[in-house]
């Protein structure tokens, strides 16, 4: 799977994500079909207050298909003073950090209610942030994985 390096400067912090192909659960056919599960990626972040993070729900059908069901599902949070998520045109899946704390997140359409992924939200200031390897050489089509790790004022 290749991935997509985002760094959301705003929030100062970095993410790793699935890069997305276009193809939604519409442009599937894809339409009237209720996955078999959904899961939601990234399914643990950490968050600085005030900060925004792009959640993405991916279903999973009976033909072992995939399609991105981000703009489709319903989300929800678990405690709304810690954070939002947007189900709004435009704001699906997007995630603002209001109060330090953790919260739970999922998704769900019709009868499907997908894994939950923990947000950790903070209230500290970004110190330093890493990426692993430090340096790579990639031939043409070739891919790599690179890890990214954010630190905080308060150690975490």
């Amino acid at each position: 799977m290749s991935h997509l390096l985002h760094l959301g400067w705003f929030s100062a912090v970095l993410f790793l994500l699935p890069s997305c192909t276009g193809e939604g659960p519409l442009s599937r056919g894809k339409a009237d079909e209720e996955p078999l599960g959904i899961f939601i990626d990234p399914d643990a972040a950490s968050v600085p207050v005030g900060a925004t993070i792009q959640l993405k729900a991916t279903g999973l059908y009976d033909d072992r298909e995939t399609a991105d069901l981000t703009h489709v599902v319903t989300w929800h949070v678990s405690k709304r003073s810690v954070a939002k998520v947007g189900n709004r045109l435009d704001h699906e899946g997007l995630l603002t950090a209001k109060s330090a704390g953790e919260v739970e997140v999922w998704a769900e359409v019709g009868e499907v209610v997908s894994s939950v992924a923990l947000v950790n939200v903070i209230d500290a200031d970004l110190e330093g942030l890493t990426v692993e390897p430090s340096s790579v050489a990639l031939g043409v089509g070739e891919t790599v994985e690179l890890n990214a790790s954010a630190f905080f004022t308060d150690g975490t």
